[in-house]
């Protein structure tokens, strides 16, 4: 089953989203973060785990400040499995590690520094 949209949803979805967070957070429209580079490497590593069991899925968490800069908006993503809460009903659970190896990953590139400035989503 595929999620596609078409290009006109995506450009008015996104333009949408660009008012929003303009209006709400008091800066000029063109100044609002559009999307989020993330390596093929990393997305691999997500459908590595997808293929060998387990994960059904992944959450993103928006997030703001690195180390070196305080101010640099990102994304976490987490891998997810299904779970059943205390009233048997179904979830998905955030998986923090594996093997003592972390699962969160830190996509650290919003645009525009990694985007393509001529898309019309962009």
């Amino acid at each position: 089953m595929s999620n596609g949209v078409t290009l006109k949803f995506a450009k008015d979805a996104t333009a949408a989203w660009r008012a929003f967070y303009a209006q709400n957070v008091g800066v000029p429209v063109n100044d609002a973060f559009r999307g989020f580079w993330i390596p093929i490497n990393d997305l691999k590593s997500i459908t590595d785990m997808a293929n060998s069991g387990g994960i059904n899925g992944a959450r993103i968490y928006l997030a703001k400040g690195t180390v070196t800069d305080p101010d640099l908006i990102h994304v976490f993503i987490v891998p997810t499995v299904p779970e059943v809460d205390s009233n048997d009903q179904p979830f998905d659970a955030d998986i923090w590690e594996i093997n003592g190896v972390s699962t969160i990953y830190d996509f650290t590139t919003p645009c525009p520094a990694q985007c393509d400035l001529t898309s019309p989503l962009y």
